[in-house]
C-alpha cells in the first residue's frame, strides 16, 4: 500500500523535459568566468558535467550545478567559495549578444523619422477629380 501511494504521488519527468544546464551552457559559463587554465581544461569540463548531472540527463539541476562547482574547486585547489565568486560575476545570460540593424535604428531616432516621412507623403494621381 505504501510504495502504491509513492507511485502515485511521485512524478516522473523524462530526461528530454527536465530544465537545468546544457553542457553546452556549462562550457560557456567555464569560458566566461574564467575558471579554465592548466589544472581545470576544457576536456575536464565535459568530465565534470559528466559527474555531476543525473545518469540518462542531458542538464543539470541546481544540486548538481553545487556540485560541479566542487568538483572545479578541487580541481583547481581553490575554495568552493572563490569559485563561486567567480561563477557569479559573469551574470544572468545574455539574450542578445549584439544589437540588431533594427534595435540600432530605434534608439537612434531613425525609424521615427522614416515613419514620420511616410505620413507626410501624399498620393499624387494623375487624374482628375
Amino acid at each position: 500500500e505504501l510504495a502504491a501511494e509513492t507511485a502515485a504521488t511521485r512524478r516522473v519527468v523524462p530526461s528530454s523535459q527536465r530544465c537545468g544546464m546544457s553542457l553546452d551552457n556549462f562550457r560557456k559559463l567555464c569560458a566566461e568566468s574564467g575558471v579554465l587554465g592548466d589544472a581545470f581544461t576544457p576536456s575536464a569540463v565535459d568530465v565534470v558535467f559528466a559527474r555531476s548531472r543525473a545518469p540518462g540527463s542531458n542538464a543539470m539541476s541546481w544540486g548538481e550545478f553545487l556540485r560541479s562547482v566542487g568538483y572545479v574547486s578541487e580541481l583547481r585547489g581553490e575554495k568552493f567559495g572563490i569559485v563561486a565568486n567567480k561563477l557569479m560575476a559573469v551574470g544572468k545570460p545574455r539574450t542578445h549578444y549584439a544589437e540588431t540593424t533594427r534595435e540600432k535604428e530605434a534608439a537612434s531616432g531613425v525609424t521615427a523619422a522614416r515613419e514620420g516621412a511616410r505620413r507626410g507623403v501624399r498620393m499624387i494621381k494623375p487624374w482628375a477629380e
